[in-house]
């Protein structure tokens, strides 16, 4: 009885505590009923442990916490070559039969592609001024420069998904921004 009302008190003292996760898995570890982790997770960390995740990715991974991932970097990017395509047009236009997002989608790119070439981020003309967007448009690795794939890496979905909210469909301020942060701080 001494040890399971210890507990209690254990527990009811810990629950004020579970904002600060070291501060809980040490209070667990020195509760009267402590128990080493079982086999289970001894097998599933072997099963884990091939794909290189760390103690705290697997713990992590167990309690279905999201964790951050990294942003790959320029060299790794170039790695996969100069024909890694980032952006293409014909998976959109295949998504839909409506004219009118056709059009959007092929204003999205012209405004996509005369942001980069305006701002020096492309080792090859993209797209002429006087030229429509063919259903081929495409964008590779090797037609950015290390700047222009940085800035591919780093504000691609936020612009996405500011494109999605405002419907705005040649808008290039949030790429904007995120090329200024760039500039700014190169070895980010």
């Amino acid at each position: 009885p001494d040890a399971l009302t210890a507990h209690v008190r254990f527990w009811e003292g810990a629950k004020l505590n579970r904002s600060s996760s070291k501060l809980y898995a040490k209070l667990e570890r020195e509760s009267p009923l402590y128990s080493p982790p079982s086999p289970r997770w001894a097998v599933w960390a072997m099963v884990t442990e091939p794909l290189g995740l760390g103690y705290r990715q697997r713990y992590r991974h167990a309690k279905g916490i999201s964790s951050v991932a990294k942003k790959p970097t320029i060299q790794a990017l170039r790695s996969f070559g100069p024909s890694m395509l980032l952006f293409s047009l014909k998976p959109l236009l295949a998504s839909t039969k409506s004219r009118q997002l056709h059009a959007n989608y092929r204003t999205m790119a012209a405004a996509l592609a005369g942001f980069l070439q305006g701002n020096g981020l492309t080792t090859r003309t993209l797209l002429d001024s006087e030229t429509t967007v063919s259903e081929d448009f495409a964008i590779t690795a090797g037609d950015l420069t290390d700047e222009g794939l940085a800035l591919y890496r780093d504000a691609e979905q936020a612009w996405l998904k500011s494109l999605d909210k405002s419907r705005c469909w040649d808008d290039t301020a949030k790429l904007q921004t995120c090329l200024e942060r760039i500039r700014s701080n190169p070895y980010s």
